[in-house]
């Protein structure tokens, strides 16, 4: 896989528009030590952007403390007083058409509590729009919201929008709803910056 990663980064860095690439690091060793790995050093010469995973979500519930390296932390999260960003980022279709509002691992078979529609039924963007859609981003901070997001521990709050970054997003992702062919002409100023 190693070797992999290499060619990529080489092939890369010959190509006149070279595509952003970020490595993410879920570890069971500290970011200083994976940094000092000897067989990392010919991938971090061309300096990619790093992502590195401090803490980790259940699943849920499906991930236990006891499963985990002692190195690796459970992500608490402790309030959901804003609809959750994932709720923003645009929905995943099932392979029976399904439409779902989010697509964390938390999501896993939450059909009832995340599914919004039928892409064979009616169209993605009417679905995207659709009363369940609206209700469920009103949901948060009421006792209303479903058993999924309230359990959920990839929840975070939308501040992104409120950042550059942020915004960036939000302009290229109203101008391929409009139908256009973007390409971002900048690097995110983050690795990952919705998650």
């Amino acid at each position: 896989m190693r070797r992999n990663v290499l060619n990529l980064f080489q092939m890369n860095s010959r190509k006149t528009a070279p595509v952003y690439i970020t490595i993410g690091l879920r570890s069971d060793r500290s970011l200083e030590k994976v940094m000092k790995d000897k067989d990392f050093q010919a991938i971090f010469a061309y300096k990619p952007p790093i992502d590195f995973t401090w803490s980790y979500t259940s699943a849920n519930g499906r991930i236990t403390r006891e499963l985990l390296p002692d190195t690796m932390k459970l992500r608490i999260v402790t309030s959901r007083k804003k609809p959750c960003v994932q709720l923003f980022g645009g929905p995943i279709i099932l392979s029976d058409g399904t439409a779902m509002a989010c697509s964390c691992v938390a999501a896993m078979d939450a059909i009832e509590d995340l599914g919004i529609g039928n892409i064979m039924n009616a169209h993605l963007i009417e679905l995207w729009r659709s009363y369940k859609m609206k209700e469920l981003r009103k949901s948060f901070s009421t006792n209303s919201l479903n058993k999924t997001c309230s359990g959920c521990d990839m929840y975070r709050e939308p501040e992104l929008y409120k950042t550059f970054e942020g915004r960036e997003i939000a302009r290229i992702n109203k101008l391929r709803m409009e139908g256009k062919l973007v390409k971002r002409k900048s690097k995110p100023s983050e690795a990952f910056p919705q998650g």
